[in-house]
């Protein structure tokens, strides 16, 4: 029923000459949504019938259906359009042959035509009607048009066949202009009458300069002479009927393809922003021979640009762009119009959290998606299918031309594009493969200004190339990189640092940082390094995940009855059920009622980090802009900041406050401190052009469950930058309780900031109960020692073979050779708790070695995909926030990305560890285990331990590990 909507609805644009998608014409409009019923009127003479209902679909794994002339039968399995071949046909298909017999109901006169539309198929496309070819086409986004009239037939059956293929011989998937590999039809087919003489194609651009509205149409004269014809043109605000400027013009239309322009005015126009998107329709219209063919543009007046300062410009006022990327690849619709609703409902939440801009990485949107945001005012920023993850070959250059115009062709009339995007994360050198298709990119510009002269061009999203001397990005009508941003300019040949792991690029314009989990000052260090350039910096790619609700979306497919078919679905349906055998196993229902209300916390916690980055973020000047990792989670990895329709656990509210152009930024330099330590605090205000040029009191004060314990009121003003300090001050918690507090700062009077708060810890020295035991050490820092021996451990320096009795090992950083381990598991058999601090004296290759079994070790690069940690209450974790995700900012120094990997929990678990999500390797296998476990053996106990504890011995949390270890002695069996 959703599909037939669909496509009621496309053939209403098509009539109305409204959608981009329906015609090459690149018009942009959809029909207001509302509860009425949808009237389908014609626009001039044209007729029109959809077909997406009886369609079957086989796969060609071997390429052979044309040779078996396949386009003479409708057979395969039964599937609707819009639609991928995997959608039905379990696996990835890159080739398949789409089939439907229909009947004709269309009237055609001797001066008209028959025309299929097959937008968005195959990047090779070819079309058989009733055994005739009437078409190929290659690329794509582009629209696959042809002329059917002397193949449809009026009466009686017509079989039409549609071969579809995301491959290329003899090229790999990697070097051609695809996407996602998928044989599909990626719109609702539709059969359409025009006249002979009708419009092929428009470019419509209003100017900001003086209201001119540009009107460029392409005529096509499919007659055998040529022909007197009326063009016109008017202007009106959207859906209203008052036109505010018109123009006719007679003119020759030769036979084929012939160009003319006219012109229009709108005095006093309104621009077209995010926060007022207004717009205009532009109707265009052809009569010859008593014939008419009518399309209506949707657009709007808007100018975007860098300035010399690397800012970025909307309608002549600095735009701070607060973009987040996406890709058109949701369940149950990849990459195509298959679900709008979702599509529409993803772009609304993006609004509402108060993004600007929305990014399609290595994609170009769908033209429903373009018409949605220019109706509600967010920017599109694209990219086409070679700007990521392609290698070079001899056609790179042929093919990367073709992916850039097949996109801008398409969508060059859409308000709502404000950029597009040449490259992402490429490095352009031999060694990457992708030296020619940099040198491509770099000479992409003039066949862009042929095609879309107006739009602003970026380079690559990352800069990984390094290449100072080009610019970020192309201004509108410029054929040269003028854009320039960071430390770039014509002139600049310097050298640049590369650092992978961080994903950055230093001194460039337009980079992309990924910092390690759990969000620290280093993350502060580095974004400051990041903007301390000559011009803005966009920040184009930056974030933290949080878990995958693996649960809530494997679910979802037998709810919708989604297709399982050409998405992770085993790897996903194999995630749950190891994640569920984790559950039980480590004991989670002792904290959570649900396996998914695990996951929840963690989405919650996720939060809570992503605020915290933000902050780190915007504390700087010198910052254009941003686009956050990601709008939607395509890939069950919990990187998105919606999963299905759903929004992650507390998103909304965080990047309302996140993202509003005026926020305070507080930062401590570490979170965790011992009581009458310094604390190193910073209040910044970041104005993002809210505040006036006058004095703004503010009050900033400290608090604990015992009231205020310190204040300072201030008075600020705005200065040339974005960035307004507040405090920045070293102040004395000597006296202070131990517990948790929290840094408040507001205004006063005159203005209203967001994100005015920000929670740090103390613990007090009496917080830690004393030890009073025997405790043997083996190994230990002189400052672990210490720490031992001031909360009252009598310690005993521990030699191999000793009997300890029932009392605690701690065995710290000393190695232990295989041959004498036995001496420890004897003693812990004989009834001592031992306690290795650091596993790494178990290591045997990539796994540890314990009398009790072998285990593998898991280390990770946690950044945007990392693990989450579960606290237990234990005595180990006694006196510590627990029965909880571990919060980073609490815990501090000790987050390791080692744990162990193990199936079957220790006897007692103090802290668990898990990732939740499809790998990136595009596995199912729950990575999951623990960092601090304790097994029985024997008698006694054996603990082990992968948390940085030791390196950071004198932190509050480690000490407070320490002490509870050595007081954890067990009862003598």
């Amino acid at each position: 029923m959703k599909k037939r909507l669909i496509c009621m609805l496309l053939i209403l644009c098509m009539l109305l000459g409204m959608l981009s998608a329906c015609s090459s014409s690149g018009v942009t409009d959809t029909p207001e949504v509302d509860d009425d019923p949808v009237t389908l009127v014609a626009a001039g003479d044209s007729q029109s019938m959809c077909i997406d209902q009886g369609w079957k679909v086989r796969a060609d794994y071997s390429n052979v259906g044309i040779a078996e002339q396949w386009y003479n039968e409708v057979a395969g399995t039964d599937v609707e359009i819009p639609a991928n071949a995997s959608d039905v046909i379990e696996g990835w298909i890159n080739t398949a042959w789409f089939t439907v017999e229909f009947e004709s109901d269309l009237n055609v006169s001797s001066d008209e035509r028959v025309y299929i539309n097959l937008a968005a198929a195959g990047f090779v496309t070819k079309v058989w009607l009733n055994g005739i070819e009437v078409g190929e086409h290659t690329g794509i986004y582009g629209e696959s048009v042809f002329d059917i009239t002397d193949a449809i037939k009026h009466e009686g059956k017509n079989i039409l066949a549609v071969y579809s293929s995301d491959a290329y011989s003899g090229y790999a998937s990697n070097q051609i202009p695809t996407f996602v590999g998928l044989a599909k039809i990626g719109q609702p087919v539709y059969i359409y009458v025009k006249p002979n003489v009708s419009i092929a194609d428009t470019y419509v651009h209003p100017s900001t300069e003086d209201g001119t509205v540009s009107v460029k149409v392409w005529l096509n004269n499919t007659g055998d002479q040529e022909v007197e014809a009326v063009l016109s043109a008017k202007i009106n605000e959207k859906l209203k009927s008052m036109v505010i400027d018109s123009e006719d013009l007679k003119v020759t239309a030769p036979v084929g393809e012939s160009v003319h322009e006219l012109s229009l005015k709108v005095k006093n126009f309104k621009y077209w922003s995010p926060d007022d998107p207004q717009l205009y329709d532009v109707t265009i219209n052809v009569s010859a021979s008593n014939k008419t063919d009518e399309h209506t543009i949707r657009t709007g007046f808007k100018e975007l640009y860098v300035d010399e300062d690397g800012y970025f410009v909307l309608n002549g006022e600095r735009f701070y762009v607060k973009c987040t990327h996406a890709a058109t690849f949701l369940p149950g619709s990849v990459d195509t119009a298959a679900d709008l609703d979702t599509y529409y409902n993803l772009l609304l939440y993006l609004k509402s959290c108060g993004f600007n801009t929305i990014r399609y990485i290595s994609s170009a949107a769908l033209p429903q998606v373009l018409e949605m945001c220019a109706e509600i005012g967010l920017i599109v920023y694209e990219e086409h299918p070679m700007a990521w993850q392609k290698r070079d070959s001899d056609k790179v250059s042929e093919f990367f031309d073709l992916s850039v115009r097949d996109v801008l062709e398409r969508d060059k009339n859409y308000v709502s594009l404000g950029m597009i995007g040449m490259l992402n994360e490429t490095m352009g050198t031999e060694g990457q493969g992708t030296l020619a298709l940099y040198g491509a990119a770099v000479g992409e510009l003039a066949s862009i200004r042929e095609v879309a002269p107006h739009l602003l061009v970026m380079f690559g999203s990352g800069r990984w190339d390094g290449q100072k001397s080009i610019g970020s990005a192309s201004n509108p009508y410029s054929s040269t990189w003028d854009g320039y941003m960071g430390n770039e300019s014509a002139d600049n040949e310097d050298p640049v640092s590369t650092d992978q792991y961080y994903a950055y690029v230093s001194g460039m314009g337009d980079v992309h940082f990924y910092p390690n989990f759990p969000i620290a000052s280093e993350a502060r260090d580095k974004f400051e390094e990041i903007v301390s350039t000559e011009n803005a910096v966009f920040v184009s790619e930056f974030g933290m995940g949080s878990q995958a609700n693996i649960i809530r979306e494997y679910l979802s497919f037998d709810r919708n009855s989604m297709s399982t078919a050409g998405l992770p679905y085993a790897q996903l349906k194999q995630n749950v059920e190891e994640f569920r055998a984790f559950y039980e196993e480590y004991g989670l229902d002792s904290i959570w009622a649900t396996p998914e209300a695990v996951l929840k916390a963690t989405q919650e916690y996720q939060s809570n980090q992503r605020a915290y980055e933000f902050t780190m973020l915007r504390r700087n000047d010198n910052l254009n802009g941003f686009s956050t990792t990601m709008a939607y989670d395509s890939h069950f990895r919990g990187e998105g900041l919606m999963e299905s329709e759903y929004a992650k656990v507390d998103a909304t509210e965080m990047f309302q406050e996140a993202m509003s152009d005026l926020r305070f930024c507080i930062t401590v330099e570490n979170p965790h401190i011992w009581s009458g330590d310094a604390l190193d605090l910073e209040v910044v205000v970041s104005d993002w052009g809210v505040l006036k040029d006058q004095e703004y009191p503010v009050v900033v004060r400290i608090t604990s469950s015992n009231g205020t314990v310190w204040e300072k009121a201030v008075s600020i003003r705005p200065g040339d930058g974005d960035i307004i300090p507040v405090v920045d001050e070293v102040i004395s918690t000597e006296g202070w309780e131990g517990g948790t507090y929290t840094v408040g700062a507001e205004f006063i009077q005159g203005a209203h900031a967001n994100c005015g708060t920000l929670e740090f810890n103390i613990m007090d020295e009496d917080d830690i109960q004393p030890i009073n035991k025997d405790v043997y050490v083996y190994g230990l820092s002189d400052d672990a020692l210490a720490i031992l021996k001031k909360y009252g451990a009598n310690v005993i320096e521990y030699h191999l073979g000793d009997d300890i009795g029932a009392n605690t090992l701690l065995l710290g950083k000393k190695y232990v050779s295989k041959k004498d381990r036995h001496y420890l598991d004897e003693a812990a058999a004989g009834g001592a708790h031992v306690v290795y601090l650091q596993y790494q004296i178990l290591r045997s290759g990539k796994k540890i070695v314990l009398p009790v079994g072998e285990f593998y070790i898991g280390t990770a690069l946690e950044w945007l995909y990392h693990h989450d940690d579960i606290v237990y209450d234990t005595d180990v974790t006694e006196g510590l926030q627990n029965n909880c995700i571990l919060n980073a900012q609490y815990y501090d120094d000790i987050y390791s990305g080692s744990f162990i990997l193990s199936d079957t929990a220790p006897d007692e678990v103090h802290f668990a560890t898990f990732y939740a999500g499809v790998s990136l390797e595009g596995t199912g296998d729950l990575s999951a285990g623990y960092k601090l476990g304790t097994y029985q053996y024997g008698d006694g106990y054996i603990t082990v331990n992968t948390l940085d504890l030791i390196d950071n011995i004198n932190s509050p949390v480690a000490t407070k590990i320490l002490c509870n270890l050595a007081r954890s002695i067990p009862e003598s069996h």
